[in-house]
């Protein structure tokens, strides 16, 4: 299960929404998802197998602006519009928060 899964049930993806699917040339699939949120991966991506833990499997943007990204490692990264940047360790189960300012904090176990 990844963060997509827990975004998209199948609650709501048994709901009548629109949505639509691209495929692009270069391999990138960008799916226009009726709520205003655009998810896009590129087809080679779709495999986890032989990638580098850091690089890039999807990522979502949400109708608000924000973009979170998966990395095949599980660990994730939500870039705000405001600047703010998190990082989530699945490893360490440790978020960092870089606020627009550079002020770092880190939350473990819900703990800042």
């Amino acid at each position: 299960m990844n963060h997509l899964d827990t975004l998209y049930t199948d609650e709501i993806l048994s709901e009548y929404h629109s949505m639509t699917t691209l495929s692009l040339k270069n391999g990138l699939i960008v799916q226009l998802l009726g709520s205003g949120e655009v998810c896009q991966i590129h087809d080679t991506e779709l495999s986890s197998e032989g990638k580098d833990d850091l690089s890039e499997a999807n990522r979502l943007i949400t109708r608000d602006g924000v973009v979170i990204r998966q990395l095949h490692n599980r660990d994730s990264e939500v870039l705000y519009p405001d600047g703010e940047v998190a990082h989530f360790s699945k490893q360490n189960m440790e978020w960092i928060v870089i606020n627009n300012r550079g002020k770092r904090r880190s939350f473990k176990d819900n703990i800042n």
